[in-house]
């Protein structure tokens, strides 16, 4: 059995996310804007999301990709923080590094948008979108982190 105590001694120190990102659940109604990732970047579902800009606070990011995305363009007040931040591992052939695993770190947020939204999809990123349940949504995401925004997205109450 290895001993225990050695890893609980050892020195601490803090690695710094590779990347600062940020997640953006789009609700309409009950439903939750989906956006498929163009083959090129993994072909999967997901809500939107992005990287922060160096020294560019969160909840800006988090504007500034939900336009870049989609188009829409809300006020940082309609934009809400969900409190959720979470760290995850980036895929090794998008850091193109050896060595230790790389993480994110990204933060939450969420929007509601009228029923009469139209969507314009960046086609660089996204080659599709559906409007979906939010159960729909929870089957189609294939991350955690993704998934439990939406929940969390759910639980606010419209304005």
């Amino acid at each position: 059995m290895a001993n225990s105590s050695a890893v609980w001694e050892a020195e601490a120190f803090e690695v710094p996310p590779e990347l600062e990102t940020v997640s953006i659940v789009v609700l309409r109604g009950r439903e939750v804007l989906l956006a498929r990732r163009t083959p090129e970047r993994g072909g999967f579902w997901q809500i939107l999301t992005g990287r922060r800009e160096p020294g560019e606070p969160a909840h800006a990011a988090a504007a500034r990709e939900l336009y870049e995305e989609t188009g829409f363009a809300p006020t940082l007040d309609e934009v809400r923080n969900l409190g959720y931040v979470h760290s995850f591992a980036l895929d090794p052939a998008v850091v193109r590094r050896e060595g230790p695993p790389r993480f994110a770190h990204e933060t939450a947020f969420a929007v509601r948008v009228p029923e009469s939204s139209e969507v314009r999809l960046d086609p660089g990123e996204h080659d599709a979108h559906e409007w979906v349940e939010i159960d729909e949504a929870l089957r189609r995401l294939p991350f955690a982190g993704l998934r439990r925004a939406v929940q969390l997205a759910n639980s606010l109450r419209a304005p």
